[in-house]
């Protein structure tokens, strides 16, 4: 897939990656550089004008500090979109269990019964 890749950029990886990466960066950087990268720092190889240009090093902006704490925020649009009522999961639960609790009928034992002709091995 690399053979068609005209623009790579790679942050800090594993051992196993790093390998792989090197011979796309090499002579520039090796294996070791793509391992001990920094935070938001990275290697790109770009393509400019179809041509390939030598790898370089770069480093992504700073996050911006956080101004405001969104987590309370963030939790309760969470639960108001994906959770349930506890009584609501409760009575689900009890359902079920009721369910598996009761013995089966005639008709689905007679489903489990069913004969099976021996498999030719």
């Amino acid at each position: 897939v690399f053979g068609n890749v005209g623009s790579m950029i790679s942050f800090r990886v594993g051992a196993e990656d790093a390998s792989v990466m090197a011979e796309e960066f090499s002579p520039i950087f090796k294996e070791r550089d793509i391992i001990n990268l920094g935070v938001r720092e990275f290697y790109i190889k770009m393509s400019v004008n179809g041509e390939i240009r030598e790898p370089f090093s770069g480093r992504t902006l700073d996050v911006p500090a956080v101004t405001q704490d969104n987590t309370a925020r963030i939790i309760e649009q969470s639960r108001r979109k994906y959770c349930r009522p506890k009584a609501e999961v409760e009575e689900v639960l009890q359902k079920w269990d009721e369910a598996a609790a009761k013995p089966p009928s005639k008709e689905e034992l007679a489903m489990v019964e069913e004969k099976f002709e021996e498999p030719i091995i």
